[in-house]
């Protein structure tokens, strides 16, 4: 039975191993490298996405540039070709600085982070979220890499978001990563997102990526109001049961709230409130439905 045909993501990887293989072994055409690079974004974006899962792991310093790397066996460069489709490849030197030079930005619990990405490029980082990007001649890539973003862009922008690889027309959007899931949410007019697959969401659609399978559908004008609301500083509930009210509004506290009796987790709640501060929420519960709330050292108890 003759094998299935690699996917245009998998040549493309292979593609890449086969550049990083012909670096390490000291063979390496710079010029032909920047030509294949140049010619579909596709290809930088795979060796973004290496560099920046191999940063993660930790790697170990780079050797220096004027260092020549000696030849690598074959069994190296074979080796190399296998990390890429097991989703981890090496990039070390100059060159690879030079290849994959990437700008990140980080917001910590409770903070809400305005950054420029480029003249015509705009993100704001919800609580606790990172993103890195690469605005660099034709290419415009940006890559959620936790938590949440509000994103405006005039002008296309490929974006990678929950191991997919969405490209964005200009408009603006909301992007959020969740149990590795991500959700995209087309706001405004004219804006769109598709996928490799061709699957897209318009205004006022979300584009939903779980475990590489992307499905597009409607949004509520609860979701849409959500997603407007917390650039605002502010936190929106409507018949939500209490302990997801609870996680939501966690991922801003560094002192968390702990509902301590179980019988209270799917009481319906709602409301507009600050997320820089769960007085307000607290005070709602404790009138609103009866409960206690015992400050801890570590954050609010709610009980009966």
């Amino acid at each position: 039975m003759p094998l299935p045909s690699a996917s245009p993501r998998e040549r493309i990887a292979r593609e890449a191993a086969g550049w990083l293989a012909k670096w390490q072994a000291g063979t390496l055409d710079e010029a032909a490298f920047e030509a294949w690079r140049g010619a579909d974004p596709a290809h930088a974006v795979a060796f973004a996405r290496a560099l920046a899962i191999w940063q993660q792991a930790g790697a170990a310093p780079a050797p220096a540039p004027e260092t020549a790397p000696a030849p690598a066996p074959a069994r190296r460069v074979a080796g190399l070709a296998a990390l890429v489709g097991a989703g981890l490849l090496l990039a070390a030197g100059g060159f690879g600085a030079r290849a994959f030079a990437w700008q990140s930005a980080q917001s910590v619990v409770g903070q809400s982070l305005s950054v420029a990405l480029a003249p015509a490029a705009h993100a704001q980082l919800n609580t606790n979220s990172r993103i890195s990007w690469r605005f660099s001649g034709a290419e415009r890539h940006v890559w959620l890499e936790a938590g949440e973003m509000a994103l405006d862009i005039a002008t296309p922008t490929l974006l990678d978001c929950g191991g997919e690889q969405v490209w964005l027309a200009s408009g603006q959007y909301n992007a959020r990563i969740r149990a590795g899931a991500c959700n995209i949410l087309v706001l405004g007019h004219g804006g769109s997102a598709r996928t490799a697959e061709g699957i897209a969401a318009g205004p006022q659609q979300n584009l939903l990526i779980a475990g590489g399978h992307p499905a597009a559908r409607a949004a509520s004008a609860l979701e849409v109001a959500q997603v407007e609301a917390w650039p605002k500083g502010e936190i929106l509930f409507e018949g939500l049961a209490l302990s997801a009210a609870v996680d939501e509004y966690n991922r801003y506290l560094t002192r968390k709230i702990t509902i301590v009796d179980p019988d209270l987790a799917g009481i319906a709640v709602g409301g507009r409130f600050t997320t820089t501060d769960p007085a307000a929420f607290l005070s709602a519960l404790q009138l609103g439905i009866g409960v206690k709330v015992v400050p801890s050292a570590n954050g609010y108890l709610v009980t009966r």
